[in-house]
């Protein structure tokens, strides 16, 4: 069985910027298909929620996010509008499919701009300029929406903050709720959450450390707990970890090592609230800035930046543990897989 898979890359360091391939289930080879025209940057995609549309940031100094339709033989560009801030690097749709929600690195700031019937993107609604924290620039890296649909949650890695905001869907507009500070110079990049939507996990790009923590959906309200290294103890690699991801049973976490090549594995305990490592296995490639399993959860796919290739390691489903690199394909500057 194949899985339609999109790749991408930055086309200003040689990348396509958005392929189309498939993924092989039963052995995890990745096959690159057609280059989609038109989408320079593609460092992020996200599908909408009936998976009629893709979404990409445009990751340059302009800022823009490109919309495009999925019902034929090939993906179709809509439109590109401007998230008035420099260098998207995630976006994320809002559950109700009405807005995209986009991440300025450069600039700090978060932007909403609402999805039409059509699935074109329209102007923008909202932008908020993150402030606080530990008193470094702000550099907004994630913004996603939690799994209650009640609260949207911005990571900072300038600002050592997570900001918990509501979304007036009437409006398009932000409300500020609350703003979690860690200690300074964590470099909070990514955060996911527990499949049990009460625990979730916050990944660190400058201390090399992933946050365990609680979530009250009915509060809007995150409490940090466990801190656990990204390498074991004693690490000698400088090490600037970019993905993270849990298993569909909750077992496990996964995040990608940059730096050390490496994907680290953690068993999760206490009904989410802690983690345990396992181990990091080589990814066989240079600087892994994201990866994503598969459906079947039997293979890991990684996206090697610098290396420019895509690499593919089985998974065993028991132990949660990832096996020796199975493949690989060349995908100049790649930054992204998404099935």
């Amino acid at each position: 069985m194949t899985e339609s898979t999109f790749l991408g890359s930055y086309s200003t360091s040689g990348g396509d910027g958005l392929d189309q391939a498939d993924t092989d289930t039963a052995t995890g080879t990745v096959a690159l298909g057609a280059r989609v025209s038109g989408v320079p940057d593609a460092s992020w995609l996200a599908y909408s929620p009936d998976r009629s549309h893709l979404y990409t940031t445009n990751e340059d100094p302009t800022g823009t996010v490109t919309a495009l339709r999925l019902d034929g033989p090939a993906p179709v560009v809509v439109n590109t509008r401007s998230t008035q801030g420099g260098s998207p690097t995630h976006l994320s749709v809002h559950p109700t499919g009405n807005y995209l929600l986009a991440a300025n690195y450069d600039a700090g700031s978060v932007a909403v701009l609402p999805l039409n019937s059509d699935g074109s993107i329209g102007e923008l609604t909202d932008l908020v300029t993150q402030t606080g924290g530990t008193g470094g620039d702000p550099h907004a890296h994630q913004i996603l929406t939690d799994p209650s649909g009640r609260w949207i949650l911005s990571v900072d890695l300038g600002t050592d903050s997570v900001y918990v905001y509501q979304l007036d869907t009437t409006t398009g507009k932000l409300v500020p709720h609350d703003q979690i500070v860690v200690a300074k110079g964590t470099g909070p990049r990514h955060l996911i959450f527990h499949p049990n939507a009460a625990h979730g996990y916050l990944v660190a790009e400058d201390a090399s450390e992933v946050i365990a923590f609680g979530w009250d959906a009915a509060s809007g309200t995150l409490i940090p707990g466990q801190i656990v290294g990204t390498l074991g103890p004693d690490p000698t690699t400088p090490n600037y970890p970019a993905e993270i991801a849990v298993s569909q049973d909750g077992r496990f976490v996964y995040v990608a090592n940059r730096g050390d090549n490496s994907l680290a594995t953690f068993s999760v305990g206490d009904g989410g609230a802690s983690l345990t490592l396992l181990g990091t296995i080589p990814i066989g490639g240079d600087w892994p800035r994201h990866f994503a399993l598969d459906p079947t959860e039997s293979w890991f796919v990684v996206a090697n930046q610098n290396s420019g290739t895509v690499t593919w390691l089985p998974r065993d489903a028991n132990t949660g543990l990832p096996g020796p690199v199975a493949g690989s394909l060349d995908v100049p500057a790649v930054a992204m897989v998404l099935f």
